[in-house]
């Protein structure tokens, strides 16, 4: 089984170059691919259109098929860089099976076209490390850079219907031989050249309206259809002229690109991007304003937020609690203090209680003392009793 993934939509149409834009043809290619595996049996998926990367990998994963059942998806890109040929890109090392996929896919479409072979490259060899539609994908997964749009040669290959027609069909082949199913060439080659009979459609539709608008010219309804009637995708986007309009403008370079995406992680993040993010930003060609809406949006920004949140409330109670602190020790040297001067008083209370009790043990040795001093004069003063000398003693001590 094979699913066929057309790179870019028309919100992100990559690279443009010498009248033609990435988005156009990887969609031209992959339509002329598919009906040649299908032809030969195989069963064969296209993403939808208009699906960014992110998208792309996540219908893929959800299709249930897997690189256990040998089930494959293909990406086409188309270069730039102003080299020549087809450069392709697999998952992986050495030996892995999307390196043989790719090694079979780049023989049979060298020797269907002649294009020159810009290589058979790993995914880590890349500038970025990896590639988000090989690394993320669960099948046997490719990457296939065709031509390159700067190329004015290439260019006009790109031009070329029979190019796309003989690039498909080398692409088939190369899917069919790693299958090992012969090819079949698809009879549906031909419906390119339907395209002309739903041209014959619209250019039949403008002369009902426009008899019915009177503000323009009869004349301009159909000349408008005839210029935007060579190719039915491009008539297609012709339709979405107001999205259209910003694309008038030159894209980025992929080192702009580069750039913008690592100012932004810093400003927005705080951190620079790991190699899988940086990867994936630069190969949807991301605005900076689209890229400041999703790093807003992204759940780590959000965390960010309530954590600085939570910080901030924190830093509040540590407020708090630091004020708290201070006043209990304030308080405790007071107290400290105080019972300093408790423990002082009560061993002086101690210590005259000691000296009572002493006296009061030898009562023999105060009298002896007291008869001596009172017998040799009576002019003396009398001093009062032994208790009533105990008693002021003790309560001129006690306060």
């Amino acid at each position: 089984r094979v699913i066929i993934s057309a790179g870019h939509t028309s919100q992100d149409p990559g690279t443009a170059s010498n009248g033609l834009r990435e988005v156009d043809l990887t969609r031209a290619i992959s339509r002329k691919i598919i009906p040649h595996l299908r032809a030969s049996g195989v069963i064969t998926l296209s993403v939808p259109p208009n699906m960014d990367l992110s998208r792309r990998i996540e219908w893929i994963n959800g299709t249930g098929y897997s690189e256990d059942f040998k089930d494959i998806a293909i990406e086409i890109h188309i270069n730039d860089g102003n080299k020549s040929g087809l450069e392709f890109w697999h998952k992986g090392k050495d030996g892995e099976e999307s390196k043989r996929l790719a090694t079979q896919i780049m023989e049979s479409t060298t020797k269907e076209t002649s294009y020159e072979n810009q290589g058979i490259k790993s995914e880590f060899d890349h500038e970025f490390g990896s590639l988000a539609f090989i690394s993320n994908t669960k099948t046997i997964s490719v990457l296939l850079e065709c031509l390159y749009i700067d190329n004015p040669e290439d260019a006009n290959r790109l031009k070329d219907e029979s190019q796309l027609e003989l690039l498909a069909t080398g692409i088939a082949k190369g899917v069919l031989t790693y299958l090992g199913v012969p090819f079949r060439k698809a009879q549906a080659t031909v419906p390119p050249k339907v395209t002309p009979k739903p041209e014959a459609k619209p250019i039949n539709k403008p002369s009902i309206p426009t008899s019915t608008p009177n503000f323009s010219k009869s004349n301009a309804a159909p000349s408008f259809n005839n210029n935007s009637s060579p190719t039915r995708p491009n008539e297609r986007t012709n339709s979405f002229s107001p999205p259209g309009v910003p694309n008038q403008a030159p894209p980025m370079s992929r080192e702009q690109r580069k750039d913008m995406v690592m100012k932004m992680y810093n400003k927005v993040l705080g951190r620079e991007p790991n190699q899988n993010d940086l990867n994936y930003f630069l190969n949807i060609g991301i605005t900076e304003e689209k890229l400041l809406s999703r790093m807003i949006d992204s759940q780590e920004h959000l965390d960010m937020v309530k954590a600085k949140s939570d910080f901030d409330k924190v830093k509040k109670e540590y407020e708090k609690q630091k004020t708290t602190l201070t006043r209990l020790r304030a308080e405790y040297q007071d107290n400290r203090a105080m019972l300093q001067n408790l423990t002082k008083l009560l061993h002086q209370k101690n210590r005259t209680i000691s000296e009572m009790k002493s006296r009061m043990q030898n009562p023999t040795q105060f009298s002896t003392l007291n008869s001596s001093s009172s017998t040799p004069k009576n002019t003396k003063k009398y001093k009062g009793s032994l208790s009533s000398r105990i008693f002021h003693f003790f309560s001129n001590i006690l306060g």
